[in-house]
């Protein structure tokens, strides 16, 4: 299926121009079987997220890029809304937040050009927040906030997000796309930025804490346990080795040092997203003056 799906997309890639193929267009049989487009987009979304081959990740990741540049705008909404949505991989669901800037981007720059704004793209449009923000800008579930790892899970959604929040607000100065707002700033505030930041402080008090803690007992254990002057050269070296793996965490206890080194990289998470809320309050705050 991957094979025939890949075939059928370089045909299409190959064979259509740019802007060209509609929402009515996307549930349109291209085969006797019944094969749509949507079917191919999602088979692709699923390959490009599944593949244990990287450079076929890759090259189903340039074929969707490729199928949503050739739809006009109403099939792109729709495409970029069912990643956001329906994908259950989290890794495309981040990258469509990639996609959706860059026709935001496109579609701002070409508005910007224009003195009338009577043809510029969806993507330069009040649809943008209408659409996109609550499934970007917002949580799915509240576990999120009170799951540590939950939290970890989406952390590269989570920057995404703000990271797009970021650029939207800075690049659509006329407010094109409605970011700017009052209700809508208040809003992602309340139900987004302001619960993030909280969640973050107390984990990365907490983490902090914890860090400390540990390496005070593992500097202690160290300096009472001593290898063996017996042993071979070759292995009087401590090796740790650290896997984040699921069924490693649940199936065996941690070392010291692995724990240690999760909670660092757990902190360091927690601080890239605190950062970014810090820049979206930045923004605003330089907007507001």
């Amino acid at each position: 299926m991957a094979d025939k799906t890949l075939l059928v997309l370089l045909y299409l890639a190959e064979r259509n121009e740019e802007n060209t193929i509609s929402s009515d267009n996307l549930e349109s049989k291209l085969s006797k079987d019944g094969t749509t487009i949507v079917h191919l987009y999602q088979a692709i979304t699923t390959f490009a997220s599944t593949s244990p081959n990287e450079y076929l990740r890759f090259i189903a990741f340039q074929l969707l890029s490729r199928l949503i540049t050739l739809c006009k705008d109403d099939a792109k909404i729709f495409l970029l809304k069912e990643l956001l949505t329906s994908c259950p991989f989290e890794t495309m669901k981040s990258a469509a937040i990639g996609i959706v800037k860059d026709n935001i981007a496109q579609g701002l720059n070409k508005a910007y050009k224009r003195k009338s704004a009577d043809k510029s793209s969806i993507f330069a449009s009040r649809v943008i927040v209408d659409t996109f923000l609550p499934h970007i800008l917002r949580f799915e579930s509240s576990s999120v906030l009170v799951n540590e790892k939950e939290f970890s899970e989406k952390h590269g959604f989570i920057m995404q997000g703000l990271n797009f929040y970021i650029f939207l607000l800075m690049r659509d100065e006329k407010n094109l796309t409605g970011v700017w707002d009052d209700k809508q700033i208040s809003e992602t505030n309340k139900e987004y930025i302001v619960p993030i930041k909280e969640k973050c402080d107390n984990w990365i008090n907490e983490c902090g804490k914890k860090i400390q803690e540990l390496s005070k007992n593992f500097q202690d254990q160290t300096h009472v346990d001593h290898i063996p002057s017996n042993l071979p050269e070759e292995r009087q070296t401590m090796e740790f080795d650290i896997s984040f793996e699921e069924d490693s965490l649940n199936n065996m206890a941690l070392t010291p040092s692995q724990e240690l080194k999760l909670l660092q990289y757990n902190l360091f998470n927690m601080q890239l997203v605190r950062d970014a809320i810090d820049r979206v309050q930045q923004v605003l705050v330089k907007k507001n003056k």
